[in-house]
């Protein structure tokens, strides 16, 4: 087949007259590329054209569809070009199974019929009550003309008993109306929920009318790409350290992604490809403005107002487009799997999912694998004994390969057991870092509070003074060796007059000032198994005596 001769205008429009020989081709989902944020859906159509100017219709495609990314091209046995491109907007009936509604609003006719039906027998026992009562009520009374009931007091007890009897008949008559009323009305809101459970009888869809010019008749095969915005994919790790005898640990990870989609066609048996590429995103770096400060002038109270007023309204708007623009991307869920194959290449990487795959427009995900990478670590365990009397796990790896890792959560594993969730940061190739599984039930941690003295020093100029100390205790319970990192901080001063300095016999720490934090300390300490280290720590404080500072702990 030859390929189609493009030349595409594109243009949107508004469904208005009609073209001539216009012919519907049906299409289908072919293939989708995701990004993080947004996709492109590519589409296949094909049918037969006679000679001559057509215009085919390509219809039911989302009605968000970026106008301006919709891209045709194709294959024909004869020779077809491609003209003008238009993208119109339609309202198309999305009511499949009309008889379905049909029956349901039948239904309801005749629940509201036997509603009024229902109605009515309440009223005429209503009547009929207030009828029986009356004559009760006029039963000893004297008749007209002044003669006497004629009713002997055996009579009335007789006529009595049976007007209670009709009465209760009445009352049972009406609350069994009433609750069949009720169960009636429950039956109508239920089929009423179901009809607004059917699609509504008209949605709005975009179509695309493709004109080619067809010099000879032939067999034209189309593809239209667009792009949608309702889509994404996250990553997500299955991490698993293997601890074993210690002396080779491993890790193993799973890279994973939640692919989801919202629009209104339904991906189903496509080929599907996830990109790191971000296409929503900007494409250019913002423009600085020129920062100037000016002296304030006095003005008029009413015209400051207005000029504070106007101000007001400009900043706000800046604030909200701006805000707008950096908006972040929902996180999303797990569901089932997929393999992929990774390429590389230029600023993005890509993973084709193998086989096809179908993704449902309700918003909901579905997780497939993107790849598994194996690590040799470096185990160590990390404690904070002053906040927390524990030591973590911790397992140290180099991302090796092409691919980046992208940020999302991880599930964590410890030699096959679950252990809780953690978040894998943004890794370029050869980026290292730290994952931590959880606590070490095998490396203890005892924080220990040892001194702890105020007091004052000086005749002339006193000056007060505060002194804390502490021991941490750690046991290596592991049977292999082990490195572990205790971490505690010395307070910083932010004012001259105030000073702090490391009592003497403090443990020297082995890192100050770690990651650019003022004051944090490690001491790294290589453990041999079933071995026991202490840390000594302690420092002192000391500052006027005129001078109140922030409370120490």
């Amino acid at each position: 087949m030859k390929t189609l001769s493009l030349a595409i205008l594109l243009s949107t429009t508004v469904l208005g007259s009609a073209f001539a020989d216009e012919f519907k081709f049906s299409s289908k989902v072919d293939s989708v590329t995701v990004f993080p944020r947004g996709a492109e859906v590519e589409r296949v159509a094909s049918g037969e054209m006679a000679q001559g100017t057509h215009t085919v219709l390509i219809e039911s495609l989302p009605a968000n569809i970026s106008a301006d990314s919709v891209r045709v091209e194709g294959m024909s046995d004869g020779d077809i070009s491609i003209g003008s491109v238009d993208v119109r907007q339609v309202y198309l009936s999305r009511d499949k199974n009309p008889e379905d509604r049909l029956k349901l609003e039948l239904q309801i006719e005749a629940l509201n019929d036997e509603r009024m039906r229902l109605e009515q027998v309440v009223a005429d026992t209503d009547l009929q009550r207030h009828m029986l009562q009356n004559l009760i009520a006029n039963a000893g009374k004297p008749n007209q003309g002044g003669a006497g009931n004629s009713l002997s007091a055996l009579e009335v007890a007789d006529l009595l008993d049976g007007a209670a009897e009709r009465l209760n008949a009445y009352a049972q008559r009406t609350i069994d109306a009433r609750a069949n009323q009720r169960d009636i009305e429950r039956q109508i809101q239920d089929l009423q929920n179901q009809i607004g459970q059917l699609a509504p009888n008209e949605e709005l869809r975009s179509v695309v009318a493709i004109n080619l010019d067809a010099k000879d008749a032939g067999q034209a095969v189309l593809k239209i790409k667009y792009a949608i915005d309702d889509a994404g994919w996250q990553a997500i790790y299955d991490a698993e350290l293997t601890l074993g005898d210690g002396a080779d640990p491993k890790m193993e990870i799973v890279r994973r992604a939640n692919v989801r989609q919202s629009s209104t066609e339904s991906w189903d048996n496509v080929a599907l490809t996830l990109s790191t590429a971000r296409p929503s995103t900007r494409t250019a770096a913002p423009e600085l403005s020129p920062y100037e400060i000016s002296q304030i002038r006095p003005m008029p109270r009413s015209a400051s107002k207005v000029q504070a007023l106007e101000q007001g309204v400009r900043s706000s708007y800046a604030d909200g487009v701006e805000a707008e623009e950096l908006a972040a991307v929902a996180p999303m869920n797990d569901m089932a799997q997929q393999v992929a194959v990774m390429e590389t290449g230029g600023y993005q990487a890509t993973f084709a999912i193998a086989g096809k795959v179908t993704v449902s427009n309700t918003g909901e995900t579905k997780s497939v694998v993107m790849g598994e990478d194996s690590f040799a670590v470096d185990v160590s365990a990390l404690a904070v004994p002053r906040l927390d009397a524990a030591a973590y796990l911790i397992a140290g790896f180099t991302l090796k390969g092409d691919a980046s890792y992208l940020p999302g959560p991880v599930l964590l594993l410890r030699d096959g057991a679950y252990i809780g969730r953690g978040q894998m940061p943004m890794l370029a190739p050869n980026d290292t870092y730290d994952l931590s599984f959880g606590q070490d039930d095998f490396v203890t941690v005892e924080f220990v509070e040892t001194d702890k003295k105020e007091g004052e020093t000086g005749l002339i100029s006193a000056s007060r003074t505060d002194e804390r100390r502490a021991v941490t205790t750690i046991k290596n319970l592991h049977n292999f060796p082990m490195e572990v990192t205790v971490v505690d901080r010395l307070p910083v001063a932010n004012h001259e007059d105030i000073k702090v300095s490391m009592l003497a016999g403090s443990s020297k720490p082995t890192k100050e000032d770690v990651d650019g934090k003022r004051g944090i300390l490690h001491w790294d300490i290589n453990m041999e198994a079933g071995a026991t280290a202490k840390v000594d720590f302690g420092y002192r404080v000391m500052w006027p005596k005129a001078m109140d500072i922030s409370a120490l702990n």
